[in-house]
């Protein structure tokens, strides 16, 4: 099992190490996973956001987790050129892995017959989201619906799920995230009680040439490595530093797989629950926003006078920033409203410095704030209406 603490940290509800590990228990790596934290997606993942309110419209009616049987080795493929290169061999030992990949990577599979054992729909922005939805087309809707089992977060776009039967869809609970679909994946199998985790086609470039955009994923996967009790393997390009070692597909290949996964589920909240929810928070929430109206009125007023009222505007950045002090206003900021700008500037502070341009991070914060709760309001009416 992976530990809370990674979990926790991944969720964002936390500001500091020691909250992390108050919350999700003392571990030998909180430092560690601390620091790829800070380096890495500077405190703040983003993990929970959804900004789209997808989670409203999401058709699952299950929530739960996946279990692998005893001696099972999973396999979890991405679509990059190690895939290809390795396709043959993973025909021959298909029936020795569970397969864990993403609605691409299923697209990339069935091309070659192969059926995965679950799809993990999971995008690390509303952004990716919308670009997947947008982009998959017929083909990929019809290969999701061939596929025994979708574990889809409640960000993921309803379009994106039209295809798959209500029997085969849940969303996946304890979801140990970081907002990275292949980190994700190999965390749900951990969890899941895997005998070994592979990797293929979560290719890096060589370490003596390193792209940047793969650093933060390289680094989760790393840690998880460290983590896991049990072995960890990349049958692709081998890029890794430290934690998965080499390895071809038919020397990982584990005891013989049948059927589909076993599942342990049970019935998630309804969407009339939902929106119940969603209203409640936009209540529980109601001082912070009217709050939020004012500094958004006065930051206004501050920039058409050209950053006077600096102490006023001071008082103002100060107020927004207690904000974080109280854990409850973070967690239905975050994951109700969606709200990203104010979250960032808790962890990276606002500096005094600038004096009559503190209106900018103020009118900001608070202008998303209002227009969240906005959305919010609305799309939840034309939910409940519909």
């Amino acid at each position: 099992m992976i530990p809370d603490v990674f979990r926790v940290i991944g969720s964002d509800r936390c500001l500091t190490a020691a909250d992390a590990e108050a919350a999700g228990g003392a571990h030998p790596l909180t430092a560690s996973l601390w620091e790829v934290y800070a380096q890495h997606f500077r405190c703040f993942t983003g993990a929970t956001l959804d900004p789209q309110f997808q989670y409203l419209a999401h058709p699952a009616t299950k929530t739960g987790v996946v279990r692998v049987r005893a001696g099972e080795v999973v396999l979890v493929v991405g679509t990059g050129p190690s895939l290809h290169a390795h396709i043959d061999a993973l025909v021959r030992v298909r029936d020795h892995l569970r397969i864990v990949t993403s609605p691409r990577g299923a697209a990339a599979l069935a091309s070659h017959g192969i059926v995965p054992d679950l799809v993990l729909v999971e995008h690390q922005s509303a952004i990716h989201a919308h670009h997947t939805a947008r982009t998959f087309g017929d083909r990929g809707l019809s290969v999701l619906a061939r596929c025994p089992l979708v574990a889809a977060d409640w960000r993921t776009p309803s379009a994106l799920l039209s295809s798959v039967a209500p029997t085969d869809l849940f969303v996946p609970s304890r979801l140990p995230t970081w907002g990275l679909w292949p980190a994700t994946a190999v965390a749900v199998a951990l969890d899941a009680g895997a005998s070994a985790v592979a990797l293929l086609g979560i290719d890096f470039d060589l370490p003596t040439a390193p792209d940047p955009a793969h650093a933060p994923l390289r680094a989760v996967l790393e840690l998880l490595a460290q983590l896991a009790a049990a072995p960890t393997f990349d049958c692709g390009a081998g890029t890794f530093e430290r934690g998965w070692a080499a390895a071809r597909l038919d020397e990982i290949g584990g005891a013989r797989v049948w059927g589909r996964l076993d599942t342990e589920v049970h019935p998630a909240p309804r969407q009339s629950q939902r929106l119940r929810e969603a209203r409640g928070a936009l209540a529980e929430l109601g001082p912070i926003l009217e709050r939020a109206a004012a500094l958004e009125a006065f930051a206004l007023k501050a920039r058409s006078h050209r950053g006077r009222w600096t102490p006023a505007l001071e008082a103002g950045v100060e107020e927004i920033m207690r904000w974080r002090e109280d854990r409850r206003v973070r967690v239905l900021l975050q994951e109700s409203l969606g709200v990203s700008f104010l979250p960032r500037l808790w962890r990276i502070g606002i500096a005094r410095s600038v004096g009559g341009a503190l209106w900018r991070p103020l009118l900001l914060a608070t202008h998303e704030l209002i227009g969240q709760a906005r959305a919010l309001s609305w799309q939840s009416a034309e939910e409940r209406a519909a």
